[in-house]
């Protein structure tokens, strides 16, 4: 007979249920504990992606009255372009100036660059740069309410390229709208400078 089993036999049946319960909880322990940690590594998870869609949700709310604004056109009534089609932005007045009331909304837009898509954001970048050029124009003059009906002319040549830009701008806000969980897809986006 081996030492072992002498110990064993040996061995009141209290201390063997005793190493048995303790041997038990510190398995239990350490079990409930790695899926504790596991827990909350998948609630860190899922934080972050409510986290990002939440502000992805509102960087998209801003852009909607961007786009919509676009959508707004005036036809001229009166003088050597009547009959002709511009958008609202440029319906400056003595008043107003919407071209300028525009641009502030855009830039409220730039706040959230980083939670637009890619193609989004570049079709922002080309908005950006047709009403850059419409500002530095000659025909706006930096102080278009001296001179509104200046603007018509620079207005009519931009109209289709506007028109064409809202309607891509449209198209990608439907499709971006439907991609705002896909959190892999954002967190592989370019950096925007």
């Amino acid at each position: 007979m081996c030492l072992l089993d002498n110990v064993i036999t040996q061995t009141p049946i209290w201390f063997t249920i005793l190493i048995s319960v303790l041997s038990s909880a510190v398995i239990s322990a350490i079990v409930t504990g790695l899926i504790t940690y596991k827990m909350k590594f998948i609630d860190f998870k899922f934080d972050y992606k409510k986290y990002i869609l939440k502000k992805r949700i509102e960087a998209y709310e801003k852009l909607r009255p961007v786009i919509v604004a676009l959508n707004q056109i005036n036809i001229i009534t009166t003088g050597s372009y009547s009959g002709k089609k511009i958008h609202k932005i440029f319906n400056v007045t003595f008043e107003s100036d919407p071209l300028r009331d525009y641009l502030e909304l855009l830039h409220t837009t730039v706040e959230f660059n980083v939670f637009y898509s890619d193609k989004f954001y570049q079709l922002l970048s080309r908005l950006n740069s047709i009403l850059e050029n419409v500002i530095k124009d000659p025909r706006y003059n930096q102080n278009p309410t001296l001179q509104p009906f200046k603007l018509e002319e620079l207005a009519i040549s931009h109209f289709d390229e506007l028109a064409e830009l809202r309607l891509e701008m449209l198209d990608q806000f439907f499709i971006d709208l439907t991609k705002l969980d896909d959190i892999k897809e954002f967190k592989s986006k370019k950096i925007h400078r």
